[in-house]
């Protein structure tokens, strides 16, 4: 039987307090702009570390990594698909004037003295 060594929780902390400084980085150079793109760099490089990690102090071999990241695309696929599939119906209904018109003649159906009720 495998021995399973337990570690300590400082080394379970290292890619978050990573993820923590990169974003902390991140936040202090681009600012209001550190949405568009360099966070998600500094989520990719913390995992990253995680799976250094956990290939260095548990000898986990990245076949088990490549293998999990596999099922984890499959499993989420579904929901990728509907999440575009929606934002596509809702672009094409703004740029075809479908959700102006609903605005438009919802407020000039519903008052606003009842409009908290009819929500």
């Amino acid at each position: 039987m495998k021995k399973i060594t337990m570690y300590r929780m400082g080394i379970s902390l290292i890619p978050i307090l990573v993820l923590i400084v990169f974003l902390a980085l991140n936040i202090s150079i681009f600012g209001s702009d550190a949405i568009l793109g360099a966070s998600q760099v500094a989520l990719l490089f913390s995992a990253g570390i995680a799976i250094w990690l956990a290939m260095w102090l548990f000898k986990v071999p990245w076949e088990v990594f490549e293998e999990e990241i596999k099922n984890n695309i499959g499993d989420v696929t579904t929901a990728i698909v509907i999440l575009f599939l929606i934002g596509a119906i809702s672009g094409t209904w703004t740029m075809s004037g479908i959700v102006p018109t609903f605005i438009y003649y919802g407020v000039k159906i519903i008052s606003p003295k009842v409009f908290l009720l009819t929500a």
